[in-house]
């Protein structure tokens, strides 16, 4: 399949999914330096696919760690960490739409799982 570049890229993707979750959640999301904190690193944000005779695996495999402290906080609180692999089996070329989806998938398995992370919810309260 050869290398795939994401429009826009993962940094922003995820962003994107994490801030809708936070403000889904009822907290307000700025650029300002008061409040929480909330810094991620992509890990991993990959695709590929694994030919068969009759089909394609088109794999996904995406990890992000979140620090969330209070502003000016010396010591951060340890990274929560999410991770994903997401599956699609396709019996035509994994074209552009087939590798889009995978990764919509890993990008909304991910929102679940901050969603449902009480650690998540317990630091943007900041306790």
């Amino acid at each position: 399949m050869g290398r795939i570049r994401f429009e826009p890229g993962p940094a922003t993707l995820l962003g994107q999914a994490f801030v809708a979750v936070i403000e889904a959640a009822g907290h307000r999301v700025t650029d300002g330096a008061a409040g929480m904190q909330i810094t991620g690193a992509v890990l991993q944000f990959e695709a590929h696919a694994e030919p068969s005779l009759l089909y394609w695996d088109v794999i996904g495999n995406v990890a992000v760690s979140l620090h969330i402290a209070p502003a000016g906080r010396a010591n951060p609180l340890a990274p929560l960490v999410y991770k994903t692999r997401c599956l699609d089996r396709t019996y035509v070329w994994p074209g552009e739409t087939v590798i889009a989806g995978v990764m919509g998938k890993c990008i909304s398995e991910l929102a679940t799982q901050l969603r449902h992370d009480s650690r998540a919810a317990a630091a943007l309260r900041g306790h």
